[in-house]
């Protein structure tokens, strides 16, 4: 049953009359700390909702939960204080919560779980007025779930005189003696959840769900309690079209307006573009403690560095520690808008009939497998492709060819290994042979005593990873054997041998520099051209060849029909080099510029005259020279 104070007034509210709500919003309207779009759009959005709905902000429960900070390590701030005063103090008529759905979308470092465990604190407490008022703290792994119990966890431990007068508390569940209202974490198993029920239901680090159908089955049981509420903590993360992505739109669409609020309130902090990130007086807008705490700024700094380094192995830094996803660009294999607009829907009846590209990628079944078809506009496509115009081509060459030089490379590779794992396995297994020139004499006793005295001292002196020493009397002798490795030791210089008679025999099958494969640089422009001269070209002449004839018939190649695999792009083109050279292929008509530019990788000149060939003077013949 929940208590509903005697003093309740909802109205309409042109002046908001709670300096807990009013602090942040003149703080974000002012300028006083930077904000980005969202956050400002949140201060109008709650204005306007005080001003055209009848309110009552409850002060006396807002009061008793402020008393609260006494127990915490921490001072609540601003932003903290504006969402409590919200979300648990803030009613429409009837005695409902006007917001029951938090949405904490915040940089990393904030302190997302500190403000769950106060605000967990509030509802388990007499100043909420609801008995067995339950709060469930969910994420997709126990670990994560647990970060915000145990910060509530420390705290009653390090008061336990005091807070054991009106709470239990194990490292499971914590329960307050006076409502009967508990704290505990789940993972994100949703299995044998049916049965909860849970006044508010916590949901940390949103984005690492994949989907809903986990937190459907938590916040399934809200409603048996009054004053259901969820709350959400998050920054942002790799999952694409997840749940996070769908209260990402959705809370932009209420604070636009375009959709109703249904009772969420959307706190979102984020840059409002990766070109803030270079600009630190920005990046409060991500993370408002940055204004307060020098050692998050100093962690902030160091990441930014790394991360301006090489942004495509950092990615985490812009995502979660400003909100401004990025993926990985490393593995992705197309941007998320590319994904999206691939996924529209289409009138598949208005494609029937219409020429495209079909592209297959076959993979293992455990991977995935992709299908696209491409058309283009009308008539840019003008024939249907048929099976005969794809063409295969194997490197196997038969037993004489690539097949047979891998077969032998592997060959190779694995007797190499076998050779190093077999002097590994020596050396970490040593065998040892122990002569006595002479039996042991003396008692069955003595005997025993002396052969374990010897497997004592045996054992030590050979297991030892430092240097020992193992004394020996006269007739006693000690030799170190071995049928594997020890017998013929695979050293440095034996590797390196195979490896160079490796990488020769695949330089001489594949026609490659041996230098090139070794990674000496030295006459670098002259290896690159042997590369070309005699790897690289004639496997493309081959193709031509190959190409030519399956593509066109005798007709259309004695009319020149030829297919041509360029390689002249594979080189890197210094233009200051190669000036001389490009004046002398143009001046004497081999080529035009348009040619000569795509040669160097420029872009065309849309220009008549840059498709003409041009001859200069001094390549004319005697009779076309200049006459006096």
């Amino acid at each position: 049953m929940v208590v509903k104070s005697k003093r309740a007034r909802y109205q309409t509210h042109k002046r908001i009359a709670a300096p807990e709500i009013t602090e942040w919003l003149r703080m974000v309207e002012t300028g006083k700390i930077v904000a980005c779009e969202d956050m400002h759009l949140l201060c109008a959005y709650v204005r306007h909702v005080f001003a055209t709905e009848k309110l009552w902000v409850d002060k006396d429960r807002l009061a008793r939960y402020m008393s609260y900070q006494k127990y915490f390590p921490f001072r609540l701030a601003p932003e903290e204080k504006f969402m409590i005063a919200l979300w648990l103090c803030t009613f429409r008529e009837g005695f409902f919560p006007r917001w029951t759905d938090l949405f904490i979308y915040i940089g990393r470092g904030w302190g997302k779980t500190g403000f769950g465990g106060f605000a967990t604190f509030c509802m388990l407490s007499p100043a909420n007025g609801i008995k067995d008022y339950d709060v469930d703290v969910c994420a997709t792994v126990e670990e994560q779930s647990r970060i915000g119990y145990d910060d509530l966890w420390r705290i009653f431990e390090g008061k336990s005189d005091l807070f054991s007068q009106g709470f239990d508390w194990n490292k499971i569940e914590l329960r307050s003696l006076e409502t009967g209202s508990r704290f505990k974490y789940w993972s994100g198993n949703s299995s044998g959840k049916d049965g909860m029920r849970s006044g508010c239901v916590w949901f940390d680090e949103e984005h690492a769900y994949e989907d809903a159908a986990s937190m459907e089955v938590f916040t399934g049981g809200l409603g048996k309690k009054d004053h259901p509420r969820r709350l959400k903590t998050t920054t942002d993360g790799d999952v694409r079209d997840g749940p996070l992505d769908e209260d990402k739109v959705l809370a932009r669409a209420i604070l636009r307006g375009e959709e109703q609020d249904g009772g969420m309130l959307p706190f979102m902090c984020h840059l409002d573009s990766l070109d803030e990130i270079h600009d630190e007086a920005m990046w409060p807008k991500a993370n408002p403690r940055l204004t307060r705490s020098e050692t998050l700024l100093f962690e902030y700094r160091n990441e930014y560095r790394t991360w301006n380094r090489n942004p495509q192995r950092h990615p985490a830094t812009p995502t979660k520690r400003f909100n401004i996803p990025q993926g990985r660009s490393d593995i992705a294999v197309t941007s998320w808008e590319n994904l999206m607009a691939a996924s529209r829907s289409y009138d598949l009846a208005s494609l029937r009939k219409m020429p495209c590209v079909i592209g297959i990628d076959y993979a293992k079944t455990t991977d995935m497998v992709g299908a696209i078809a491409l058309r283009g506009s009308a008539g840019t496509i003008s024939d249907v492709l048929k099976s005969s115009a794809v063409y295969y081509f194997s490197v196997g060459g038969g037993e004489d060819g690539w097949g047979s030089l891998m077969r032998q490379l592997d060959v190779q590779y694995e007797q190499l290994a076998d050779a190093v794992i077999a002097a590994m396995h020596d050396h970490a297994t040593p065998k040892w042979i122990y002569t006595l020139a002479q039996p042991v004499n003396g008692t069955p006793e003595q005997e025993d005593e002396h052969k374990q005295r010897l497997k004592t001292n045996l054992k030590s002196f050979i297991s030892s990873s430092r240097p020992a020493v193992m004394p020996l009397f006269s007739g006693q002798k000690m030799e170190r054997v071995s049928e594997g490795a020890n017998a013929h030791p695979v050293m440095p210089d034996a590797v390196a041998a195979i490896r160079k008679d490796m990488f020769e025999t695949a330089a001489v099958c594949m026609r490659i520099p041996t230098s090139l494969m070794y990674g000496n640089t030295n006459n670098f422009a002259e290896l690159v051209s042997s590369l070309l001269t005699f790897a690289v070209d004639p496997v493309a002449r081959a193709l031509e060849t190959e190409l030519t004839r399956k593509t066109y018939n005798q007709s259309q190649w004695a009319a020149g029909a030829r297919v041509h695999v360029d390689t002249t792009h594979i080189r890197h083109v210094d233009l200051f080099e190669v000036a001389d050279k490009i004046e002398k292929l143009v001046g004497s008509s081999i080529d035009n510029p348009n040619e000569i530019r795509g040669f160097t990788g420029q872009d065309r000149i849309n220009k008549p005259w840059a498709d003409e060939y041009q001859r200069t003077k001094n390549h004319e013949d005697a009779g076309g020279g200049e006459t006096k």
